[in-house]
């Protein structure tokens, strides 16, 4: 066989796989099904069972059995082919180079390391003295034994070393469980190594695949801290991996809807009500790559956290990190001293759903909360929208800060567009790292093809002055770019031709250019690469970005209106609908301006570009 691939295709029988997602309607020779991936009621998904190509003659989609697989998953095609290999039995070792089979064959000792550790904690919950008095607490707080079970839930033993002796028994080195956190230097520096987790109830942590990559504990004492979570490891990042999505990650697909919530014994209550569509960080703040994560599912995010102050704070940061992301969270307000698993305990599915059907947006929470009343004085409106200001402008996503700024509009009885000259009133550098932790932003931007593709243009723009008179030759705009810093920069740099060396420069742009100019966008340093971009490659991946990032959004909705109308969801039917046609819209007035832009190119600018709208040698989609 030549590949992986190649092998999988004949393994795979096409017709039973497919089965598995579909109902196979036979004519002729030909096998029909509704197609996934739009709504429809006459079957249009047509499959070729000889070499397992598929293809819809409603919504036009197609492609191999591989991506088929990718989409009805939401996976990533490295473990497509891993869940098939395993599904017919494919040894994938034979298919990796060297030192990739010395990666993986680490990475696969260090999951059965943990694999061990997590059945030995198991055994100490079932099997021992001090376990039973766990077991019953965590009945008493309302866990069935299947759930305990289910979720692999253990103790630690009464014994300081007791897990470090047991592995080290089976051959496992102290360097590797070191690595692995779950062991530790003994008391005051003492040569015999300790445990990690002492004198706690175990929660084993799973990645999306279900597979055990790390632990965290609770306390049985009045130990601080309540709950410890291991540091980050070869196979554990904290500020990736979502607790409990490898049960939910079917459920939120299918609810088109995900449940944040702020601890596991949240996330295990809720589920085990029926509430399976729920996830939990592991002792960090949501970040920006758990919201990529659950975008991969859906765009309906809801946050469920304590009902006490400290838990509306957080719920807080948490819906200002989703909006940036370009999604709109709705807010679940429990009473005070009152969290989800209490709910989900007490009152089960129907009560917490009744929640759901109170949740707030983001403004409205923010506005209930700093208002005293319903007609506000200027001094407390001037604070609030001193607050929500700056978070209005990260917004890139049109669709979501129009839904910002009507809810806002709705609750202090003003039009949207003057909600909207308000909150621009100010000014913010976004995109661009603020100092105080500058390098660490740095590097978080310059790896989002998007951001970091602007900041290199601009840092080119400021340390290579003659490039602008290209620049102002070529069809580009400041409306070629998101709101805030980078198109402010454009207009100051190459329409109005100000030099940040300029006493005129506005000064609150002259942060950004500094720390833009510190890339040096000639591929040194943290920029490594972009010198390989000609100013032709960049004007094209603009216009790229602009009409892709539009179209990425219209596609969510659309996959959003699907899952409602199975679901016969008819308000959130109506309210998708609504969003497509605003999304609609925008995109053929902008898809207007850039068919005019490319029509008066002069010709000989050096801007050129082939059909398709991008730069030789690109292979990105087309917008």
């Amino acid at each position: 066989m030549d590949s992986v691939f190649d092998e999988l295709r004949s393994r795979i029988d096409y017709h039973a796989l497919y089965s598995e997602y579909l109902r196979l309607h036979k004519k002729g020779n030909r096998f029909f099904a509704l197609c996934p991936f739009h709504q429809e009621k006459t079957p249009s998904f047509h499959i070729n069972m000889q070499n397992g190509l598929w293809h819809c003659f409603g919504c036009g989609e197609g492609g191999n059995v591989f991506q088929f697989i990718e989409r009805m998953e939401n996976l990533e095609m490295r473990e497509v082919v891993e869940l098939l290999a395993r599904k017919y039995g494919i040894d994938l070792a034979k298919y990796r180079r060297r030192d990739e089979k010395q990666t993986y064959t680490r990475r696969q000792y260090m999951l059965k390391v943990v694999e061990g550790a997590a059945k030995f904690y198991q055994g100490q919950l079932f099997n021992t003295t001090h376990g039973g008095k766990a077991l019953d607490y965590l009945k008493k707080r309302g866990l069935t034994e299947a759930t305990i079970k289910r979720y692999r839930l253990g103790v630690t033993p009464t014994q300081a070393d007791g897990l470090t002796q047991f592995l080290l028994g089976k051959n496992v080195k102290r360097a590797m469980l070191e690595e692995l956190h779950l062991t530790m230097a003994g008391r005051g520096g003492a040569a015999e190594p300790i445990d990690v987790f002492r004198n706690r109830i175990m929660f084993p942590l799973f990645d999306r695949r279900g597979e055990i990559v790390s632990f965290a504990g609770r306390t049985l004492t009045d130990e601080e801290p309540k709950y410890l979570n291991t540091r980050n490891t070869p196979l554990y990042v904290k500020s990736r991996l979502l607790y409990g999505l490898n049960f939910a990650r079917k459920a939120i697909t299918s609810a088109d809807a995900v449940y944040v919530v702020e601890g596991y014994m949240d996330v295990i209550a809720l589920q085990q009500a029926g509430i399976v569509n729920v996830v939990a960080t592991c002792g960090t703040a949501l970040t920006a790559d758990h919201i990529r994560e659950l975008s991969r599912y859906t765009e309906g995010f809801f946050l469920a956290f304590d009902g006490d102050a400290a838990g509306i704070s957080a719920a807080l940061r948490a819906g200002e990190e989703i909006l940036v992301g370009g999604h709109y969270p709705k807010i679940l307000l429990f009473p005070p001293d009152t969290d989800p698993a209490d709910v989900a305990m007490q009152s089960g599915k129907e009560g917490f759903e009744k929640f759901r059907e109170k949740a707030v947006s983001y403004p409205r929470l923010v506005a209930g909360v700093r208002l005293r009343t319903k007609s506000p004085e200027p001094a407390e409106l001037k604070k609030l929208f001193a607050e929500l200001g700056p978070i209005f402008r990260r917004i890139d996503d049109p669709v979501t800060a129009s839904a910002f700024a009507r809810d806002l509009a709705e609750v202090l009885s003003l039009t949207e567009q003057q909600v909207r000259d308000i909150m621009k009133g100010g000014r913010r550098e976004r995109g661009v790292p603020e100092a105080a932790s500058s390098q660490d932003r740095l590097a978080r931007m310059l790896s989002h093809p998007r951001e970091g593709l602007y900041a290199r243009f601009f840092s080119r723009l400021i340390n290579a002055p003659e490039t602008i008179a290209e620049v102002r030759a070529s069809d580009l705009s400041p409306e070629d770019f998101p709101e805030g810093t980078f198109r402010e920069l454009y207009d100051v740099l190459v329409v109005k031709g100000l030099s940040p060396q300029d006493a005129s420069f506005p000064s609150e742009l002259t942060g950004a250019a500094s720390r833009l100019a510190q890339l040096d966008g000639t591929g040194s340093g943290a920029t490594a690469g972009a010198g390989e971009f000609s100013l032709a490659s960049y004007v094209a991946k603009i216009r790229h970005f602009r009409l892709e990032a539009v179209n990425e959004k219209l596609r969510a909705l659309q996959k959003s209106l699907a899952r409602a109308s199975e679901a016969n969801a008819e308000g959130r039917k109506d309210e998708m609908k609504q969003r497509i046609q605003k999304l609609l819209a925008y995109r053929k007035k902008l898809a207007a301006e850039l068919a005019v832009k490319g029509k008066s190119r002069p010709s000989g600018s050096g801007m050129g570009r082939r059909k398709g709208g991008l730069p030789e040698g690109d292979s990105g989609g087309s917008p």
